[in-house]
């Protein structure tokens, strides 16, 4: 098999498939921070961010949520060690200003309401604690913990100590949790990049090369993320399970997806084909979820209110499973009257059956 470093180019897009080591690893790192958010991640997410705690997992979310764009690399490295090694020797000012210019480069076109006057200049933005509270509530176009975006501030305004503070974070999760387990999964990265690099996606304009890529439909609001990128990266993860995350620094879009055996190319029992079967499967292996596509095999259709009520679940709640069924393609999605509503995908379960049958011939 090829080595995963390889990049085959697509055809007639302003798109690769790479493994990325340092963007991917850290996508993992914070999906520890997400695990309780996120039911499907794959074992390894659940079972480490146990194993850290309270404390590790609070700096966890410091470094990869409050102060995220200080930490992303801004270009491709050929391995983790590579990327610390630079990031140990990157002005820490220059860090921070990345940062900032990064939030003001997302900052909504037209903010909340009751919003102050925005700062006329990224670095007007730590002016004062309130002044980047209040950009980061009223216009930065992204969820954000104020508790999480004060502590950043105040590294913020202090570069040297957030250089300290990142560089140590990631050479301790690295060392002590990360990277065996990024050996141990490097024989399916290694089929997932083979076995890309056999689809026919000539003439495929980039939202359907993407979709084929990483199997699932993307929503209408993928169209502005495209058209505002100049080159986008595929990145397969070890860790993301059924869904597809993105990270888009200036003009390149990179889009995470889980490790997969692509629609068209041959299954059989290999490790990759075992993984993508947990993952059907693992949608299914909960009681709640098992009721909902009940639900929708009698009614056709229902819609999160109602969901809710059925379930007697908080929103929260059902937001998480419906997540989980989406993203593995057991349920679709719309908009209904200001509320998202949900029908069941017949033919993935269909899919999922015969998918079963192949593994075992």
């Amino acid at each position: 098999m090829p080595s995963p470093d390889l990049a085959p180019v697509l055809p007639e897009a302003p798109l690769t498939i790479a493994l990325e080591p340092a963007h991917n690893i850290l996508n993992s790192m914070l999906l520890l921070s997400r695990a309780d958010d996120y039911s499907g991640l794959s074992d390894w997410v659940t079972a480490t961010a146990a194993r850290l705690g309270p404390e590790l997992l609070h700096r966890n979310r410091l470094v990869l949520e409050g102060l995220h764009y200080a930490t992303m690399p801004d270009s491709s490295y050929p391995s983790f060690w590579a990327f610390l090694d630079a990031y140990a020797a990157t002005d820490p000012v220059a860090l921070r200003d990345r940062l900032l210019r990064a939030v003001w480069n997302h900052a909504r076109k037209e903010p909340g309401p009751g919003a102050p006057p925005p700062p006329s200049s990224p670095a007007e933005l730590i002016t004062s604690l309130q002044s980047y509270l209040d950009f980061c509530m009223y216009y930065f176009n992204g969820k954000y913990d104020l508790e999480i975006e004060a502590e950043a501030y105040s590294y913020l305004v202090d570069p040297p100590r957030m250089h300290a503070l990142i560089l140590g974070h990631l050479r301790a999760i690295w060392t002590e949790h990360v990277a065996a387990e990024w050996e141990r999964s490097r024989p399916r990265l290694q089929e997932t990049m083979a076995a890309l690099g056999k689809l026919d996606l000539a003439g495929l304009a980039p939202r359907e090369a993407v979709e084929l890529v990483v199997g699932q439909e993307l929503g209408q609001q993928w169209d502005e993320i495209f058209s505002e990128s100049e080159q986008i990266i595929l990145v397969p993860s070890p860790h993301l399970g059924p869904y597809v995350t993105k990270f888009r620094d200036g003009g390149v879009l990179r889009i995470f997806f889980g490790a997969r055996l692509p629609a068209g190319v041959a299954r059989g029992s290999s490790e990759l084909s075992r993984a993508d079967l947990l993952v059907r499967l693992g949608a299914l292996n909960d009681d709640t979820r098992l009721r909902v596509l009940a639900m929708l095999a009698r009614e056709g259709e229902l819609c999160a209110p109602e969901l809710m009520v059925r379930l007697d679940l908080h929103q929260s709640a059902v937001s998480r499973h419906l997540r989980q069924l989406v993203a593995a393609g057991y349920v679709s999605e719309r908009w209904r009257d200001g509320s998202k509503c949900y029908r069941l995908n017949r033919e993935r379960i269909d899919d999922t059956l015969r998918a079963i049958q192949r593994f075992l011939a």
